[in-house]
């Protein structure tokens, strides 16, 4: 896995820092210097991809037949819950860990 890669997780949010800060923080979090290329690419594939998830999100509830299903799966030695929602044309993967859905259901 690439810094490229690990840096998408810093751009879930809009991004608020500076390009240099961002830079910085990779180089303290990862150790891996970026230039701020690198940062601008990784920003504009997250937002693409966040822009992705949520037409899927919008779309999916107005689809007339819709499958939806849940298994457990485990992350990081944790058990978490893998939501799927699809269409035959759309599919929406989601993971929730189990603290978060205890006493939701």
């Amino acid at each position: 896995m690439g810094p490229l890669s690990r840096i998408d997780d810093l751009f879930q949010q809009p991004p608020v820092y500076s390009l240099r800060r961002l830079t910085e923080v990779s180089e303290d979090v990862f150790g891996q210097p970026l230039s701020e290329a690198t940062v601008v690419t990784a920003n504009q594939r997250s937002f693409a991809t966040w822009l992705l998830r949520a037409e899927v999100k919008l779309l999916l509830p107005q689809a007339a037949l819709v499958h939806a299903d849940e298994s457990g799966l485990r992350v990081a030695g944790k058990l978490h819950w893998l939501h799927v929602v699809c269409t035959p044309c759309l599919t929406f993967y989601g993971v929730q860990s189990q603290a978060r859905s205890q006493g939701h259901g």
